[in-house]
């Protein structure tokens, strides 16, 4: 945000905080909807080795998302990123491990076989999906791939500072708001205000993320929504005041017109993410979402 209100003034803070914010907590709701995912996922998969791939291992979701806000609070309760550092480390093999053993599986399926008749076109018109349906699943997966296409910050620590740091000037002398406590010999920093602000995000997170549990619909509406103006409108702009670059040159049309291409599959995805939310509600019951 600081080097947006620097090369393009305050109204365009303004609106790159607006996005960036609500992009953050957005992805904590995304996130516990992917940990429930990932953990049903591991629970079912354990039942059909065990009780054979007819056997109904059906699993509700909430569980698992409780579970999740749960240890979520406990974490969030580290002061900052300073704290985390290890966390970084973590999530970087964890994100290696997984995508390796994706790449390894696809290719133990794709060699020893049967793999099925596939087309060019993926799935065929008529046959599973109708044209229509195609066209929405596929913006829909554009939608995922914009969530999972930048990642460069430990989440929901930028809003915890935003807030605190406010609050902190709002009521410098309030001991709920500033003071620390340093509990276990010192070796731990406690601040009543960020306990109880920390835990009350975590808790509005994970019931929004229970009564919206829509994986796929839920990460392709983030993912638009954060996708062009973070990832192409903002960087593009701050680039061309930079370079000072003259309006209507060659490279000026070319980094617009990227802008616009992005900015109409932005909409494109949002319009389908949408529609795919509202489908997934007219079958929808209230926190007995199953996988």
């Amino acid at each position: 945000m600081e080097a947006v209100g620097s090369l393009l003034g305050k109204g365009q803070v303004w609106f790159c905080g607006l996005c960036q914010y609500v992009n953050l907590v957005g992805t904590a709701i995304g996130y516990t909807i992917t940990a429930s995912i990932s953990a049903a996922a591991l629970y079912k998969a354990n039942c059909f080795h065990s009780k054979g791939h007819s056997a109904d291992c059906g699993v509700y979701t909430t569980m698992y998302m409780v579970v999740f806000g749960i240890s979520q609070i406990v974490f969030s309760q580290l002061p900052n990123l300073h704290e985390m550092a290890w966390l970084s480390i973590l999530a970087a093999v964890m994100s290696f491990s997984y995508a390796t053993i994706g790449v390894g599986l696809s290719l133990a399926q794709t060699i020893t076989g049967p793999t099925g008749k596939t087309t060019i076109g993926g799935t065929q018109i008529g046959v599973d999906v109708t044209s229509a349906q195609k066209i929405w699943l596929t913006l829909q997966a554009l939608g995922n791939i914009a969530f999972a296409y930048s990642y460069s910050m430990v989440y929901c620590q930028p809003i915890y500072a935003a807030v605190e740091s406010w609050a902190a000037g709002r009521w410098p002398d309030s001991e709920f708001v500033v003071r620390q406590y340093h509990p276990f010999s010192g070796k731990f920093s406690l601040n009543m205000f960020r306990l109880v602000w920390r835990t009350a995000f975590v808790i509005v997170s994970t019931v929004l993320a229970i009564s919206l549990p829509f994986f796929n619909d839920i990460l392709g509406l983030l993912g638009a929504l954060g996708f062009w103006p973070l990832t192409v409108y903002f960087p593009v702009e701050m680039y061309i005041s930079q370079s000072k670059m003259k309006k209507y040159s060659g490279k000026w049309v070319a980094l617009q017109t990227l802008s616009f291409a992005c900015f109409a599959v932005t909409v494109a995805v949002t319009v389908a993410s949408i529609q795919g939310i509202t489908q997934s509600l007219k079958n929808y019951v209230p926190f007995k979402t199953k996988l």
